[in-house]
């Protein structure tokens, strides 16, 4: 799964279904993550939501690049996309990673 993927060589991707598997532990684990991460305006995209579990799993960023195969700065921009999405204010990527943390 995913957990093995984050400790092995950069060129190892995640399989479709790594993510399946990702997605059913998340969703057993916080059953209304999805919703949380969208608003009426709002939806997330496949890549997105990819990126918003690796944090849920505290994925650093360097690993989230390196699993995603981009850049940490398109990583980063991402995450602060998202958070301006949710909350319609300019934020840090971390503050991002603080929301996603405290979802339960």
């Amino acid at each position: 799964g995913i957990a093995q993927l984050k400790k092995v060589n950069p060129y190892q991707t995640p399989s479709l279904s790594d993510w399946k598997e990702l997605k059913t532990v998340i969703s057993q684990e916080v059953p209304d993550f999805h919703e949380k991460l969208q608003t009426d305006s709002y939806q997330l995209s496949d890549n997105e939501y990819d990126i918003c579990m690796l944090i849920k799993i505290q994925t650093s960023c360097s690993d989230i690049a390196r699993l995603k195969q981009c850049s940490r700065s398109n990583v980063t921009h991402i995450r602060e996309r998202i958070f301006k999405q949710l909350f319609s204010k300019n934020g840090k990527a971390d503050e991002l990673d603080e929301y996603i943390m405290s979802l339960s």
